[in-house]
């Protein structure tokens, strides 16, 4: 198992160190899982617990800006991105709780025939963050959540003009919260066990 860290490690999309993210604003929310991954967001319980014996690697701890690619790969991030290693993970994308978004759930299956690495989960986070956001996903985001999300797509875009017309991103609808600031496994009331990916907003 790995050894226990308090400490969280901060990247900017270079792989440079940044500061001012943290994990405390999460406390123990716990937004949502609908039963089919990617689409309809809804309420579930609140997670009562995390699971037991369950551990996220250290490197886990580091926040990741995903609006460009995570760092290259390395002996470290090759490392299993869970304890016990599995070859696939239930995931659920959680925006700070003041955006008031709901999370997102999916799932991810491991690309190769071992368990799931951390340079691996990464690249996922990344390609799922700045994948097209399902109209099924915006359709069912309440109405007053709709200005977060446009303010968050005409942000990006007006930081990088190349982007216009691509529509808006799951980042986007994250409210801009781009930024993985950690991975905890917990529990809902429910008794579902799933990987909570804690996401910040991006700074610049």
């Amino acid at each position: 198992m790995y050894s226990a860290k308090s400490s969280v490690y901060l990247h900017d999309h270079s792989g440079s160190p940044v500061s001012g993210y943290s994990y405390s604003s999460w406390g123990t929310v716990g937004t949502a899982t609908p039963g089919t991954p990617y689409l309809c967001p809804v309420p579930l319980p609140r997670p009562t617990t995390q699971q037991a014996n369950a551990q996220a690697n250290p490197l886990l701890q580091h926040a990741y800006d995903l609006r460009s690619p995570p760092p290259p790969a390395s002996r470290a991030s090759l490392e299993t991105a869970v304890y016990p290693p599995t070859a696939s993970m239930h995931l659920l994308l959680s925006p700070r709780p003041s955006l008031g978004l709901p999370a997102l759930p999916v799932s991810f299956v491991s690309p190769t025939a071992g368990p799931i690495s951390v340079s691996a989960l990464l690249e996922f986070l990344y390609a799922t963050l700045n994948a097209p956001a399902d109209h099924n996903e915006l359709r069912s985001l309440k109405e007053g959540l709709y200005p977060i999300v446009k303010k968050a797509y005409e942000a990006r875009v007006y930081a990088n003009q190349g982007m216009h017309g691509q529509g808006v991103r799951r980042g986007d609808r994250m409210g801009g919260a781009w930024v993985v600031v950690g991975v905890v496994p917990i529990v809902t009331s429910d008794g579902r066990k799933v990987w909570e990916v804690r996401l910040d907003l991006a700074r610049r």
